[in-house]
């Protein structure tokens, strides 16, 4: 059996395919991706317009969240940060290079407040290829790069954190050099700035590279 599909690695165009395969009408897709970017709803028995077939193969064969939280915390002028964990990082997950299954593939994103803004720092490898003198992120050399799913689920994630609501700014400043995982970051700006994704407005959305 095939493992379950992720659903933030599926643009629309890939999500509408994902349901016609099952069957599916492709407006579902329309439908789920309403719920989940935009009410933040990844609990199929709540997403009471879609069909019960819909959502009985949705529960069975996609899954949102991949990674786990390791570490939450919370600063008194309303930062918090993420460890975020990827259990299952090996091709498919966390690609490129060899990934050890014994080990977890560890990433940080963090939220960062400023009056109506809520900005999200999030990563884009496990680790970093480039090794600045002055950063902490490539003293143990690159592990691996993030998929385009795993990147928008930072967003998401920090997104449902409470207190936080909406993320108005996406920088790619956390762990990695974005440029080095060049497809999987423009793959989820695609989905940040989309209007059936989260709906970031592009100048919103800030790539920092060396």
């Amino acid at each position: 059996m095939a493992p379950p599909e992720g659903f933030f690695e599926l643009d629309e165009q890939g999500l509408r395919g994902w349901m016609q395969e099952r069957d599916l009408p492709p407006f579902t897709a329309r439908q789920l991706q309403d719920w989940v970017y935009r009410r933040g709803v990844i609990d199929t028995a709540a997403m009471t317009d879609l069909s019960k077939a819909a959502r009985e193969r949705v529960a069975r064969e996609m899954v949102f969240e991949r990674g786990e939280v390791r570490r939450h915390l919370a600063a008194t002028d309303g930062t918090q940060k993420l460890l975020m964990a990827w259990p299952d990082a090996r091709p498919g997950g966390v690609t490129a290079l060899p990934i050890l299954d014994a080990e977890e593939r560890r990433t940080e994103c963090v939220m960062i407040p400023a009056e109506e803004r809520r900005t999200a720092c999030v990563s884009s490898q496990v680790g970093c290829p480039v090794g600045c003198r002055f950063c902490a992120s490539g003293i143990g050399g690159l592990e691996g790069n993030l998929t385009r799913g795993r990147i928008v689920e930072q967003v998401w994630r920090l997104g449902r954190l409470e207190g936080v609501g909406r993320i108005s700014h996406v920088v790619f400043m956390g762990m990695g050099e974005p440029l080095a995982n060049f497809e999987a970051v423009t793959g989820a700006i695609r989905t940040l700035n989309s209007a059936w994704g989260l709906g970031i407005g592009a100048r919103r959305i800030t790539v920092s590279t060396v």
